[in-house]
């Protein structure tokens, strides 16, 4: 039985084989058409990024999202926390301070998102120990905020370190 499905396909394929081979022509034309139509289409294609895309304007969420964003905008509401110096931002008790705004944040129904530096650092602490609870040691959590060989902020903590007196919690509603 399989051995006579391996006759019928190669009979099909070497028909096929012969008809191309016969008509080439005819599928070169066939081909350019089809590529002319495809590109006047992909031309044709819009790209759509509003809440319309998500949202039925029509629907209620879409008018109170559009409410939303006249009177308040969607944009990202930044807290700063300054300090003297990046030692003193990251004392255990700055950044447990920074992680309570962060999880009260979060826990409003109406944030998107918080991410405090106690995040990041949390993350990064435990990637490279396994560990999900940060060290109370100052020199130890400003090792992990300073690249060693340049001796300024990691570019991957630029985002909640801009400089060294400051830390920034950017939350979304």
């Amino acid at each position: 039985m399989g051995r006579e499905k391996e006759a019928k396909m190669e009979r099909f394929f070497r028909r096929l084989g012969v008809f191309i081979v016969n008509r080439r022509g005819l599928i070169i034309v066939v081909g350019l058409i089809l590529i002319a139509v495809s590109l006047f289409g992909a031309m044709r294609l819009a790209i759509a990024t509003g809440a319309d895309t998500w949202v039925s304007p029509d629907s209620q969420k879409y008018r109170d999202f559009e409410r939303f964003n006249t009177h308040f905008s969607s944009d990202v509401i930044v807290v700063m926390v300054t300090g003297d110096n990046l030692s003193q931002l990251l004392q255990p008790d700055n950044l447990k301070a920074m992680a309570t705004v962060e999880n009260r944040m979060a826990a409003n129904p109406k944030v998107v998102s918080a991410m405090s530096p106690t995040f990041l650092m949390t993350l990064l602490y435990a990637e490279q120990t396994g560990t999900l609870a940060l060290p109370n040691d100052t020199q130890a959590l400003q090792a992990m905020v300073m690249d060693p060989h340049t001796g300024q902020i990691r570019p991957e903590m630029n985002g909640v370190f801009p400089d060294s007196k400051c830390a920034l919690i950017p939350i979304t509603l």
